[in-house]
C-alpha cells in the first residue's frame, strides 16, 4: 500500500507542477502583447486625422462664406452709394446681393453639418484618448505584476521540480512507467481514490474482489471502469 500511496503524493506534487507550468506558459503568451494597445492606438491616429481632414473643410468653408461677405458688402456700397443711379444696374446689383446671401447661406448650412462631424470626431477622439491612456496604465501594471509572478512560479517550479524527482526515485521503475503512462492519457491524473469500493473518479463500484484486491495492494490495481490506479482510503 505504501507504493501506491508515493503514486498518490507524486500525483500531488505534479499536479501541482502542471499547474504552475500552465500559469506560465499563460504568463508567456500576455507578456508584451500589446495589441489591444496597438489596435487603440491606430484607431486614435485615424481619428486625429479624421479629425484634420474635417478641420480642413472647416476653413474652406469660412475661408468661403468670408469671401461671400466681403462681395456681399462691396455690393451693397455700391448700391447704397449713390454711384448707380440706373433702375435696371440697380435691379441687377440687388439681384446679385441676393444671390451672394443665398449661396453664403447655403455654405453656412453646409459648415453647420462639418461643424457638428468634427465635434462628434473630436469628442470620440478625447473619449479614446482617455481610455487609452488609462489602458496603458492597466497594461503596464499588469505587465510588471505578472513579471514578478513568473519569476515566483519558476522558482516554486524549480523546487517543486526537486521534491518530484526525490519522490519519484522512491517509485520502482515499473511502477513509474504505468504511472507516467495513466497520467498522460487523463490529463495528469493517475491514482484515484477507493471509498467504500467506489472509484471516486469515475463514481463506479469496483468488485468485491478487486475492492479488496485494492485494499491489499502493494502493486499497482487499475479501475477497470475509468483506468485510473486505485488507492484504499
Amino acid at each position: 500500500m505504501l507504493e501506491i500511496r508515493d503514486l498518490f503524493d507524486l500525483q500531488t506534487v505534479d499536479l501541482e507542477v502542471d499547474q504552475r507550468n500552465a500559469r506560465l506558459e499563460e504568463i508567456g503568451r500576455l507578456l508584451g502583447d500589446d495589441r489591444a494597445l496597438k489596435a487603440a492606438r491606430a484607431k486614435q491616429t485615424a481619428l486625429g486625422k479624421q479629425g484634420e481632414e474635417i478641420a480642413g473643410r472647416q476653413q474652406d468653408f469660412d475661408l468661403a462664406i468670408a469671401t461671400f461677405t466681403r462681395r456681399i458688402e462691396a455690393a451693397e456700397t455700391k448700391l447704397y452709394s449713390g454711384i448707380v443711379t440706373n433702375s435696371r444696374e440697380l435691379g441687377d446689383l440687388q439681384a446679385d446681393i441676393g444671390m451672394l446671401k443665398r449661396q453664403r447661406g447655403e455654405e453656412e448650412e453646409r459648415l453647420l453639418y462639418v461643424l457638428e462631424e468634427l465635434e462628434q470626431t473630436e469628442g470620440e477622439l478625447r473619449i479614446l484618448t482617455t481610455r487609452l491612456t488609462a489602458a496603458e496604465r492597466k497594461w503596464e501594471s499588469d505587465q510588471a505584476c505578472m513579471t514578478e509572478e513568473r519569476d515566483g512560479l519558476q522558482r516554486e517550479t524549480a523546487e517543486l521540480s526537486i521534491k518530484r524527482n526525490a519522490m519519484a526515485s522512491r517509485v520502482p521503475p515499473v511502477d513509474l512507467v504505468l504511472y507516467t503512462q495513466v497520467r498522460k492519457r487523463h490529463a495528469g491524473h493517475a491514482v484515484a481514490i477507493m471509498r467504500d469500493g467506489i472509484c471516486v473518479s469515475c463514481r463506479v463500484a469496483l468488485p468485491n474482489k478487486l475492492a479488496s484486491d485494492v485494499r491489499a495492494a502493494t502493486t499497482p490495481v487499475r479501475c477497470p471502469s475509468c483506468g485510473l490506479i486505485m488507492l484504499a482510503e
